[in-house]
């Protein structure tokens, strides 16, 4: 019995420190990223919403917190003195996160989980204010060690696909809708025909819905060309979307959207009369698990964007793939600006 309550034990205390290491280590590579990326965008946003601070503070309580976390990861036991200090900077945190999650609840934004992700992680470091203070008194073996910190980052591994699925979960199903200066949406799979698939439909469907709202007096349809025929998805949105109620002129088309990057960095040349000293603030439309990536992509070219879930009016059996796939391409967006680095 004792036997398999340390087992049960090692593996809690290897997925807390795998989640202190991940958060760690994400918040000092944003930070990084935020130097050599094109607009200076911080990812840190995604996690914790430190804006109301100024900019050298913010910094530095990034730092705090993430040093914090990482001493949590590598050593959660230690001198008393040095576990106070990380428990009084985890307990910070805290009280951060529980503002920005009483923050989104009085927000205008329509959450498609009741319980906002910032109120998930201020759970999370409080089980990591639960270690104990005082280091062993024996030292463990060097194959003991080796062995805890391969869990550790196996476990680092498992809640870095979790951090990307709880995005989609909980950012991907809210609905940020409100007044923009366009309505951008993502192309996707359409017929030789002039037929949108299901899921090109829903997106094109909800993005009318929002322009029939006056949310936006535009809209942009974003895609690349279809398989064996003559025709590009944008053409096809813009055909259904006009059976649907829109003015032809209220629409502009952006036939080379071939991916999500490329949607994000045509923007500006589509929407050129747009004072461009200002934020373009637009409205972005796709399926859930795709948002967060879209979100990602604008923000870095400096784009304001507040993304829409389109409404799925048939099921998707291919869902499961699309998340999957979306897991992976989530992080390589993520981490694609150090491949610019010289």
């Amino acid at each position: 019995m004792q036997a398999c309550w340390r087992m049960i034990h090692g593996g809690f205390e290897a997925l807390i420190r795998g989640v202190a290491l991940l958060i760690a280590s994400y918040t000092l590579l944003s930070l990084l990223l935020t130097r050599v990326g094109p607009t200076g965008y911080d990812a840190n946003i995604w996690w914790v919403d430190l804006r109301a601070l100024p900019d050298t503070l913010r910094v530095l309580a990034l730092l705090a917190f993430s040093g914090a976390f990482l001493h949590r990861a590598i050593r959660p036991k230690a001198k008393v003195g040095t576990v106070w200090t990380r428990r009084v900077l985890l307990g910070l945190l805290v009280f951060v996160l529980l503002m920005n999650t009483i923050s989104t609840l009085g927000s205008s934004a329509r959450l498609g989980v009741p319980v906002p992700l910032t109120a998930v992680l201020a759970v999370l470091v409080l089980l990591m204010l639960g270690s104990p203070g005082v280091r062993p008194a024996v030292s463990s073996s060097c194959y003991t060690k080796c062995r805890r910190g391969a869990a550790v980052v196996v476990a680092s591994g498992m809640v870095a696909v979790a951090a990307a699925l709880a995005q989609m979960f909980w950012f991907g199903e809210t609905d940020y809708r409100r007044p923009a200066d366009a309505i951008v949406v993502f192309g996707c799979k359409a017929y030789a025909d002039g037929r949108p698939s299901q899921a090109l439909a829903d997106r094109v469907h909800t993005a009318c819905e929002l322009y029939h709202q006056g949310h936006a007096q535009t809209i942009i349809m974003s895609g690349g060309p279809v398989r064996g025929a003559a025709i590009d998805e944008p053409q096809v949105m813009a055909d259904y979307a006009v059976s649907l109620g829109v003015p032809r002129e209220a629409i502009v088309l952006d036939p080379h959207g071939l991916d999500t990057r490329a949607t994000a960095t045509n923007l500006r040349g589509v929407l050129e009369p747009i004072n461009s000293s200002q934020p373009i603030r637009i409205l972005a439309v796709s399926h859930d698990y795709h948002l967060p990536r879209v979100k990602l992509s604008f923000q870095r070219e400096g784009v304001l964007a507040y993304t829409v879930p389109c409404e799925v009016r048939r099921g998707m059996p291919g869902k499961p793939y699309f998340i999957a796939r979306e897991t992976a391409a989530w992080w390589w967006y993520y981490l694609r600006p150090l491949a610019s680095v010289n």
